[in-house]
């Protein structure tokens, strides 16, 4: 078998291997941008009460420093990464929590009537 032979048969097989390399970092970029924030939630009211970025972490968000709660049954959702970013953004200024909605997917996601955040250009 000459050398031609053989790289025409291992092209095909390189070019494989690259295009499932390719499939494979692109499916965990995903999985990255698709990671699942939660939030404890009034599913009726939309109030927010804690976040975490594991459902552990939202409880103990919500527990910390609470010696009783007397409410309404309360919910742990997952969040968009918008809501958290605002949860998460409020929470450093030490402001409270926006009220959030329930979308058809059961998913805590802001208000429509929350207006988004524009950021001007320097120049």
């Amino acid at each position: 078998m000459d050398i031609r032979t053989l790289h025409a048969l291992i092209h095909p097989i390189q070019k494989l291997n690259a295009a499932y390399l390719i499939v494979n970092i692109a499916e965990a970029q995903a999985q990255v941008r698709l990671q699942l924030m939660y939030v404890i939630v009034d599913s009726e009211l939309g109030h927010v009460f804690g976040f975490g970025v594991t459902p552990k972490k939202a409880v103990e968000y919500f527990l910390h420093g609470l010696l009783s709660y007397d409410g309404p049954p309360l919910d742990t959702r997952p969040c968009s990464p918008a809501l958290y970013r605002r949860l998460r953004a409020l929470d450093r200024k030490g402001m409270p929590f926006v009220d959030c909605r329930i979308n058809r997917d059961g998913v805590a996601v802001c208000p429509k009537s929350l207006p988004k955040l524009t950021r001007r250009r320097k120049h």
